[in-house]
């Protein structure tokens, strides 16, 4: 009874206070440490540090359960209500769940035999629905709606300790067939090596940070210039990321393929790594990254895209910025062999510990060959997150103008909801 009451003041003690000093993120570094009693802002605390630029399918390592969970109810979950309580009362709730669904700790599986030790499915749906203002009219549509179904868990496998993931697009595209679009991960994970995950399987690749960012954190409704033409695609075959306290990196091998159109066109090396100046202050002075990263392949012809992006978190604030400059290259928009480069800057602050105000300048050249290809976006957002990522609301406002095509306006109206 004494234990528990020790337990119970402690508990009350860490939910009165403000906002921490730096949120908290998980990484492999943590797996020997329990987590920390610090509170944290609704949408950044989901983020696994070890993984920051593939999170799709990431898994959290091992953490031991410290306490029992608090009673929570089903409309607790859905409005957010007792968020700190829920968050911090379940190790084991963070360590398996890095997208912090709402009904993750529900649909966890644990089993007693066999080689699979447990499994998690989770559901993803991410709507998205614009009103353009042109100079000849006004019109709405619904852009990147995506149905996701997922499961993903731990194999029986103490000494290799091993993950896996698969993620399924419900929902096909009109210039692919079904099954190129439909598996959108599958892989292992193996995180034997200290400090390191060795994923071997389909999986996004760091053409550039943004480029390679889970698509369920993304900061604005639509990736930077650079992500979208460069990056934002999936490779089969295997990389291993590394995480230290001053340095990161993420190197592998793919095959240059895009969504199993192809055998083998193609080999492709992708390899993004951040220095991080701070990273034996504790969090006192923030976190910074600066790094680079480089992607180059063969499909048809040889491309290579290399990169340069500095990261910048301190309490409430952070910002990003990021250059990318092609010669040729292989992304979400296609195989092409333009020369092109961007540019691109985004700020952000929570005027709340579930409201964020987002600001974005990005350029980009489609073609360095061309004095005037250059297109300009001006972008502001708000995020509201009710549940963490798991359920946010997201409004953009995008000012474009482009040297070649009529300026236009855009607002995006977007929301997100993991079950």
């Amino acid at each position: 009874m004494k234990k528990i009451l020790i337990l119970l003041g402690m508990f009350f003690l860490a939910t009165s206070a403000c906002y921490a000093e730096e949120p908290v993120y998980l990484s492999i570094n943590d797996v020997e440490q329990p987590l920390q009693e610090s509170e944290t802002f609704l949408g950044a605390e989901d983020k696994e540090e070890a993984n920051a630029f593939n999170l799709d399918g990431a898994i959290i390592p091992d953490v031991q359960v410290e306490q029992k969970e608090p009673d929570i109810t089903f409309v607790d979950r859905i409005l957010g209500n007792n968020d700190e309580a829920y968050l911090k009362a379940s190790a084991e709730y963070k360590a398996l769940s890095y997208t912090g669904g709402i009904f993750s700790q529900d649909t966890f599986m644990e089993f007693e035999g066999g080689p699979i030790k447990n499994m998690q499915p989770f559901f993803v749906y991410g709507g998205n629905l614009s009103a353009n203002i042109l100079n000849e009219g006004y019109h709405t549509n619904y852009d990147d709606t995506s149905i996701d179904l997922a499961i993903k868990g731990e194999f029986r496998n103490e000494k290799l300790k091993t993950d896996y993931c698969f993620i399924f697009n419900l929902l096909p595209q009109h210039d692919k067939n079904f099954f190129q679009t439909m598996i959108r991960d599958d892989f292992i994970t193996i995180k034997a090596i200290p400090h390191h995950s060795i994923y071997l399987g389909s999986f996004r690749t760091p053409i550039g940070v943004e480029g390679g960012m889970s698509g369920y954190m993304i900061p604005l409704l639509r990736r930077s210039q650079i992500a979208r033409n460069f990056g934002s695609v999936r490779g089969v075959g295997t990389k291993i990321l590394g995480n230290y306290d001053l340095i990161e990196y993420n190197i592998g091998m793919t095959s240059s393929d895009r969504n199993f159109q192809n055998f083998l066109p193609g080999i492709e090396f992708n390899g993004l790594a951040s220095l991080k100046p701070l990273g034996k202050t504790n969090g006192k002075y923030g976190k910074l990254k600066l790094g680079a990263g480089l992607n180059a392949g063969h499909r048809d012809f040889d491309y290579t895209v290399f990169s340069t992006h500095l990261n910048y978190k301190y309490k409430r604030t952070q910002f990003d910025c990021e250059y990318a400059i092609s010669n040729g290259s292989n992304g979400m928009l296609g195989l092409t062999q333009n020369k092109a480069d961007g540019f691109n800057a985004t700020a952000s602050y929570y005027l709340t510990k579930k409201l964020q105000l987002l600001a974005r300048y990005d350029i980009f050249n489609s073609n360095r060959k061309i004095s005037s290809r250059h297109t300009s976006e001006y972008t502001a957002g708000l995020n509201y997150f009710i549940k963490g990522s798991a359920l946010k609301f997201m409004l953009n406002y995008v000012y474009s103008h482009s040297e070649f095509a009529k300026d236009s306006n855009k607002i995006l109206l977007g929301t997100q909801i993991i079950l």
